[in-house]
């Protein structure tokens, strides 16, 4: 009678598996939402430690409630784990950066145990501190007592000069000015693709978009693109790639595409590994540059990207799914355009 009805049955649900789930969620609330009224109460009541996971007993005069929270209590604790986090990938879902990858070899997530063991740049460190263990265990090498030291010796002192290079380095004072950041034109025969992307967090939605200008700062094209639910990087990745598609498709063969990420850039100028989460996306933009046309990268502040930024932002709201072509320039962006193109920018405090 519990099996579905696809298996020609009634699909009735298990009435006491159902209870299990709700007392579960139960004792699971009573340390997620601690803090709520009937959770404080009965952590009062039944004298539950103050810790995120509580101690559980079950008095004799204890109300039903408590009971079946405590004998669901051994579910609860089977399914938690404790796991220590630096923030990034929080800093990520907050749009603080634009993707939480490694830093060292920009591949996977930066995770606890990806930092410590998997990281490429980290297994050749364990590696070579296991090779004597490795020659004891596969080869029967016994080495003498002395040989561990003397090279654990070495490694230390290599390490401190590394470090203390690197403290030179950052000791001395980096000079900062202050520039005027504006959209700046390109010679005759040119044509820049500005790009930007916009991530709304409470939506779930990522978009991008880009406008296409002249020698003269004249507008020509535009386009915005309703993505799905994505990183910054990523949907950046997915501006750069409309903006080459929609610039080859119009005709144009010189071609400059200006935009706010500087990893982004990188990422292309640099051979990508197979496995990296954005590999099909870098691949199909690196396809596109190779084609016989002329085609450049140029990172810009976002001081001096105000109007791809704009219209990044408005795809979220005002237009479906896909790619969607501005074959004229949208009414109220009159003033933000002839801003930029007049070269009217703003100051910022730079490193030279």
């Amino acid at each position: 009678m519990c099996r579905s009805k696809q298996n020609g049955r009634l699909g009735l649900r298990h009435i006491k598996e159902d209870n299990k789930v709700v007392m579960v969620k139960l004792g699971w609330g009573l340390m997620e939402k601690k803090d709520t009224l009937w959770a404080r109460v009965l952590r009062a009541m039944y004298k539950c430690s103050n810790d995120l996971v509580p101690a559980i007993s079950k008095p004799q005069n204890s109300s039903r409630l408590w009971k079946v929270i405590a004998n669901s209590w051994k579910h609860v604790e089977e399914g938690t784990i404790w796991r220590i986090g630096d923030g990034r990938r929080a800093r990520k879902r907050r749009g603080l950066t634009e993707c939480d990858s490694s830093t060292r070899c920009k591949t996977y997530s930066e995770s606890l145990i990806h930092m410590l063991r998997d990281c490429l740049c980290i297994k050749p460190i364990w590696l070579k501190l296991s090779t004597r263990r490795n020659e004891v265990v596969f080869n029967d090498h016994v080495n003498m007592a002395e040989d561990p030291i003397v090279a654990i010796k070495q490694l230390v002192h290599v390490y401190k000069q590394a470090y203390a290079k690197r403290l030179v380095h950052n000791s001395s004072n980096p000079v900062k000015t202050s520039r005027l950041i504006c959209w700046k034109p390109l010679g005759a025969w040119w044509l820049k693709f500005n790009v930007d992307a916009t991530v709304k967090d409470s939506l779930g939605i990522a978009s991008c978009g880009g406008v296409l200008w002249d020698y003269a700062g004249n507008f020509v094209k535009g386009f915005v693109r309703k993505l799905g639910s994505c990183d910054m990087l990523l949907a950046k990745l997915w501006a750069i790639l409309n903006a080459l598609e929609v610039a080859w498709s119009m005709g144009y063969r010189n071609l400059v595409v200006e935009l706010d990420s500087l990893m982004a850039i990188n990422l292309l100028k640099n051979q990508i590994r197979d496995n990296h989460p954005y590999a099909a996306i870098i691949c199909r933009i690196q396809h596109w540059v190779a084609v016989d046309w002329d085609v450049s990268f140029l990172h810009c502040f976002r001081e001096g990207n105000f109007v791809a930024d704009a219209v990044a932002g408005m795809a979220c709201n005002a237009f479906s799914a896909g790619l969607s072509l501005l074959h004229s320039v949208p009414a109220g962006w009159e003033p933000i355009l002839r801003r930029d193109a007049a070269g009217v920018g703003v100051a910022r405090c730079s490193v030279v």
